[in-house]
């Protein structure tokens, strides 16, 4: 869960949204596992908004002769709207 700073009015930069969900990303696997991260902006966020970051697996894949885990990733507000979604792939 995450907290966009209050107080101020305005939109938060989409690039500090992806930035939010590659951190919970790279914190439940780390970045050497990494091998691809594809977010797509779908809604704008407000500052102040409380955001949740989600993911799951999708399939298990081989990338580039490597086992690895397809990853669905969210973005969400506190009301359940969507803000980003994305793909990963990590090796497992």
């Amino acid at each position: 869960r995450i907290e966009l700073p209050k107080g101020v009015q305005g939109l938060a930069p989409g690039m500090f949204v992806m930035a939010c969900l590659g951190q919970a990303l790279t914190d439940a696997a780390p970045p050497p596992r990494l091998r691809t991260f594809a977010p797509r902006f779908i809604a704008i966020t407000q500052l102040g908004a409380s955001l949740t970051c989600e993911g799951h697996v999708t399939e298990l894949v081989e990338h580039n002769g490597e086992r690895c885990a397809k990853l669905a990733l969210t973005t969400k507000d506190a009301n359940g709207d969507v803000k980003l979604t994305g793909e990963a792939v990590i090796a497992i």
